[in-house]
């Protein structure tokens, strides 16, 4: 990394989640840059950071617009998201609160001047793939059809917020460079471990740690998806936020898609001991994001493998973990 975050005034937002924690520690580590972070009720997950805190709700204008204030650069962690069994519990939950935050912290930010604007959007705007299932999203899809029904609000919600960047990045006077991150799969420390609540590989993670026996999989175990080490994810992230400069989307994953099944045997997860449980809430069978475009602008990284990256996410959550 160059020093292009030196002396720059940058906001993360979220910064007791899992993406923004991850995020303030690498800026931290590597940027030398005024460090500002936003949460709301809780607290930081790691007590070592030494960004400086504003405890506000970004679903109140006033609230946005005080955070923004003289900021260079704002990269927007905060959102309302969980895994499958909160979605199909609870699907609006995902939408009211995420759209009204988004969209006073963006008109907030414009106003304010803000130079750039880093919305870390999702693969879930992307449609159903009824025919050719096993080939992997380009970023120019994102709106050919209606998502999956499984993820219809919360994907319709992300693209609107899109739509919202583009519109403060291109139709408007004084243009906001705005930049649109959209992940697969991102695990590693820090991340949500709460049953209840947490993504794929976080619920494998916690449930091979703590013995888990028989260890129940959600469905048959075939569901396919792109998972990358967050440290990489971050990387790459802050690495587009230096080098694009107008509004642009990127997706960013590993590259490769693995079974559930494929994870628990890399694991050392017997099949003997499994239990599959076909009748758990699930999403989509496989879902893959097209790298071209990031690897033509930043080149193949080598980063951490995806068994690499969760043997150190199993150390750390070992470490961490409330017993």
């Amino acid at each position: 990394m160059s020093d292009y975050f030196k002396g720059k005034k940058v906001l993360v937002t979220g910064a007791s989640g899992f993406i923004g924690t991850n995020v303030l520690l690498k800026l931290e580590q590597l940027m030398g840059c005024d460090l500002y972070c936003v949460i709301n009720n809780n607290v930081l997950q790691d007590p070592t950071i030494k960004a400086f805190l504003m405890y506000r709700d970004l679903t109140k204008k006033r609230d946005c617009e005080d955070v923004v204030e003289e900021m260079d650069i704002i990269i927007h962690c905060a959102a309302v998201t969980h895994g499958a069994k909160f979605m199909n519990e609870n699907p609006a939950a995902l939408v009211t609160d995420n759209t009204v935050m988004n969209t006073y912290l963006l008109d907030a930010a414009h106003k304010a001047g803000v130079k750039k604007f880093v919305f870390i959007s999702s693969g879930a705007v992307y449609p159903e793939l009824v025919i050719n299932n096993d080939r992997s999203f380009l970023e120019a899809e994102g709106y050919l059809s209606d998502p999956p029904d499984c993820y219809f609000g919360v994907a319709h919600m992300k693209r609107y917020v899109e739509k919202l960047c583009e519109f403060y990045s291109t139709k408007v006077k004084n243009p906001m460079q705005c930049l649109i991150v959209r992940p697969s799969n991102v695990y590693g420390p820090y991340d949500d471990f709460n049953p209840d609540t947490s993504h794929v590989m976080a619920a494998l993670i916690k449930k091979y740690c703590d013995g888990q026996n028989p260890f129940e999989v959600w469905g048959d175990g075939e569901d396919v998806r792109d998972f990358i080490y967050v440290d990489d994810f971050v990387r790459d992230v802050l690495a587009l936020t230096e080098k694009v400069d107008k509004f642009d989307i990127f997706n960013v994953g590993y590259g490769e898609g693995f079974s559930v099944n494929k994870i628990l045997d890399m694991m050392g997860v017997k099949k003997k001991n499994i239990k599959h449980s076909k009748g758990k809430p699930s999403t989509v069978k496989k879902r893959l994001l097209n790298m071209d475009k990031i690897y033509k602008l930043l080149g193949y990284r080598s980063w951490n493998n995806i068994y690499d990256g969760m043997r150190k996410t199993i150390d750390w959550y070992k470490e961490n973990k409330n017993d």
